[in-house]
């Protein structure tokens, strides 16, 4: 093993060439849609005038999560 005796670990996901790649790019398209679509619900919600009824439906529980999505991934320079 190249990286063997030093202190970075690595996981092997698959001996086929591409699963790696694969994996990084169904985890980043999971974690960009889970904000996008919270993103855009909210947006829509906000612009037919009904977000705060949105929120109630949803709960506070679930209404901080999209929000903090939101606010988290739009401050990234």
């Amino acid at each position: 093993m190249l990286f063997a005796g030093t202190p970075l670990r690595t996981n092997i996901v698959s001996h086929k060439i591409g699963a790696a790649s694969a994996l990084k790019m169904v985890f980043s398209a999971y974690s960009k849609g889970t904000t996008a679509l919270p993103t855009a619900v909210l947006g829509v919600a906000e612009q037919a005038g009904v977000r705060q009824a949105l929120e109630q439906q949803w709960g506070e529980a679930f209404t901080q999560k999209p929000h903090k999505q939101v606010t988290t991934n739009t401050a990234k320079p």
